[in-house]
């Protein structure tokens, strides 16, 4: 009778194979994971890096944007980042837009908020720059929400 060491039965391949798919599975899935966290961190970077430079553009064109606390907070335009050569204004919706070389498209909104007696004696002007991104669906999904001080002209700051 024989007694071969020398090979492999079937059952071991067998059991190699299911181990290996196991590892692999689970190696693809942290893998998609990995995708997915890269692009959502993307597009916060995006978004937050957006904010400022839209906060930067709003306080050099001096706008007034004071509101007193008695009011709701005031949405103001920003079309006059469409001025500035990489914003677009969007015909359908008539908001502001930024397209990054990768094809994402941001959409900015801007509000001014409640300005406190301290902030208008500092010369400063509270404002949120929101920045939506647009999705494949048309929807859109809000990246960042930012809050800033603005200098406003002749202020003690």
């Amino acid at each position: 009778m024989w007694n071969d060491e020398n090979g492999m039965t079937l059952v071991e391949i067998l059991a190699a194979l299911a181990l290996s798919g196991v590892i692999i599975t689970v190696c693809l899935s942290l893998f998609t994971d990995y995708i997915v966290m890269t692009n959502r961190v993307e597009n916060e970077v995006d978004g937050g890096n957006l904010a400022e430079e839209v906060a930067f553009y709003m306080e050099a064109a001096d706008i007034d944007s004071a509101t007193d606390c008695n009011s709701p907070p005031a949405s103001f335009s920003v079309d006059f980042l469409a001025e500035q050569g990489s914003f677009h204004i969007d015909p359908m919706s008539n908001q502001v837009y930024y397209t990054t070389e990768q094809n994402q498209t941001y959409f900015i909104e801007a509000r001014a908020l409640c300005q406190e007696a301290e902030e208008r004696a500092l010369g400063l002007a509270p404002v949120e720059v929101q920045i939506y991104r647009e999705l494949e669906d048309g929807s859109r999904n809000m990246v960042t929400n930012t809050f800033r001080y603005l200098d406003l002209p002749g202020g003690t700051s």
